[in-house]
């Protein structure tokens, strides 16, 4: 595979119905004759929440922000068939250090204002 296509379908990109993103970039990468250079798979969170549904792109990495239908009709044609990646959906966001990792806040261990 030229390409890894991974679309965000974790607690907060899922409600904004990327299963149905995932669906429609497979159908159109296979409408694109790209099916052997495309490889589509779910993943979980991809840390950028605030601007899901996101979507990044191997090799790379390519974040996609605010992903679409009319979002991933123009990648799936300028950056998997043209191999021009479409700069204006980019993530813009800060990035992420691999080093950070999200844990359950326990309130009750901040001493005060928790119940007992």
């Amino acid at each position: 595979m030229q390409y890894r296509a991974y679309v965000c379908c974790g607690p907060n990109c899922g409600p904004k119905d990327s299963r149905a993103l995932l669906d429609l970039l497979v159908r159109e990468v296979e409408r694109a004759g790209l099916a052997g250079r495309v490889s589509v798979l779910p993943t979980g969170c991809q840390n950028h929440c605030e601007s899901g549904p996101t979507m990044v792109v191997y090799p790379g990495p390519v974040y996609y922000q605010q992903v679409d239908k009319q979002r991933l009709h123009r990648i799936v044609h300028e950056h998997f068939g043209e191999h021009r990646p479409v700069e204006e959906y980019f993530w813009t966001g800060p990035r992420f250090d691999r080093r950070q990792i999200k844990l359950p806040l326990d309130l009750g261990s901040l001493g005060g204002g928790g119940a007992e």
